[in-house]
């Protein structure tokens, strides 16, 4: 295919968020001294098989990389998902994601579901964005953490926290 022709792609073209793949997945796994023919291997044998000629492609953002495929490619490498999907940057760099713009740290905020990257309200963010058992644990510890450095509890705090934070000692 000439230089000049755009990719054929099914779908949208590639976004910002698909050239950030092919760029992390490269650098995770030349970083780890693993070969694409290695990484195959690994995928295979985890029952999630991804030619060696197709890593390249990926690599190269000739070739998509669909849900299924980001979550084996990031359990082969032993890293988060996150790792492959998200911009590296200084702290306060602003990095593009496909419908979004911010700096790194707000964009992996957001992406562990610390905060809303809009106005919206950050608990109402959390809790769609959270599983259940994360958010009613982060309460806990934040109540914990509160008794800790205050040395009272809050009103709202169960006899359920207040046994486990007399239980540390």
């Amino acid at each position: 295919m000439s230089d000049h022709l755009p990719r054929k792609q099914r779908g949208n073209e590639l976004g910002a968020t698909g050239a950030t793949v092919a760029a992390n997945l490269k650098r995770i796994r030349t970083s780890a001294g693993i070969t694409q023919a290695q990484l195959s291997e690994r995928l295979s044998q985890m029952g999630h098989p991804i030619k060696t000629a197709s890593i390249g492609k990926i690599e190269s953002a000739d070739r998509r990389v669909e849900v299924d495929d980001l979550m084996a490619l990031a359990l082969a490498l032993d890293t988060s998902p996150l790792a492959l999907l998200l911009p590296v940057g200084d702290f306060d760099e602003h990095v593009d994601v496909t419908g979004a713009r911010g700096s790194t740290a707000l964009l992996w905020a957001w992406a562990t579901g610390e905060h809303a990257l809009t106005d919206a309200n950050e608990r109402a963010y959390q809790a769609r964005s959270l599983p259940a058992w994360l958010h009613v644990q982060s309460d806990i510890e934040a109540r914990r953490d509160y008794v800790l450095s205050f040395g009272v509890a809050p009103a709202d705090v169960t006899d359920h926290i207040a046994v486990q934070v007399i239980g540390r000692g």
